[in-house]
């Protein structure tokens, strides 16, 4: 079933393929930064929900949301290679035949090159959007010209960059000859964790205002500015 979101850009959760993420990733030290992973706290909240192999909750995939912004995936990347391209399929199957008008389907994964094997024209549609990680580790180093080769294609693409962990420009990011439409600038959520300088946020907004992309900063990352810009959902009894 769908669940209500206390992730600020989204307002449920949907996870018909759920699971312990299989990606266990990590920070430019090398130890785990996802909830899924470490030890204590937050993650032993999760185990006995996600504690199991992945697999597609048919119960799950009857249920979708009606409405709102949906995470699809949100508990775990459901993109990586150890998940059946079946169980993915009648995911996006079940989300483009949903014909409400007041649903948009959001897609996160550190494993963007797979979007290329099982994405059709077809699910370029409105309420479809297609997102990748930069955390500014060599794992997600080429994620964001990978989406945006997508973006290319037709496809609403958007990026995170939770948690941003090195300085992006010096990772030589950019969103020029892309139409990424969307960021999410977010840190590092574990105690103590240094937020990243308001620096490197600077350069990341500007970038995507030059190329009329939406900005959303988490309230994590301690910007001094609230910027909180998400793609529009159509609400019966607005224009």
């Amino acid at each position: 079933m769908s669940q209500k979101s206390s992730i600020e850009w989204a307002d449920k959760t949907f996870n018909p393929i759920n699971g312990r993420c299989p990606n266990n990733c990590k920070d430019l030290e090398g130890e785990p930064y996802c909830y899924m992973w470490r030890k204590g706290g937050i993650a032993d909240r999760f185990k006995k929900v996600h504690e199991h192999p992945l697999h597609l909750d048919e119960n799950i995939l009857a249920k979708i949301p009606k409405k709102g912004r949906v995470f699809v995936g949100s508990s775990t990347d459901m993109w990586v290679d150890s998940v059946p391209d079946e169980w993915i399929l009648n995911t996006l199957i079940k989300c483009q035949s949903h014909k409400s008008r007041e649903a948009l389907f959001f897609f996160l994964t550190k494993n963007a090159m797979r979007y290329f094997r099982l994405l059709l024209s077809e699910y370029a549609a409105d309420r479809m959007w297609f997102g990748t990680t930069f955390d500014g580790t060599s794992q997600t180093a080429m994620n964001v010209n990978t989406i945006g080769n997508l973006s290319l294609l037709g496809f609403n693409t958007f990026i995170s960059f939770e948690p941003l962990l090195a300085d992006p420009l010096l990772q030589f990011i950019s969103l020029s000859y892309s139409q990424i439409k969307w960021i999410i600038i977010g840190a590092d959520s574990r105690k103590g964790k240094p937020k990243p300088p308001k620096e490197w946020a600077d350069y990341l907004i500007a970038d995507a205002r030059m190329n009329n992309a939406k900005v959303f900063i988490k309230d994590n990352y301690g910007y001094p500015e609230v910027i909180k810009e998400m793609p529009f959902v159509w609400e019966s009894g607005t224009a």
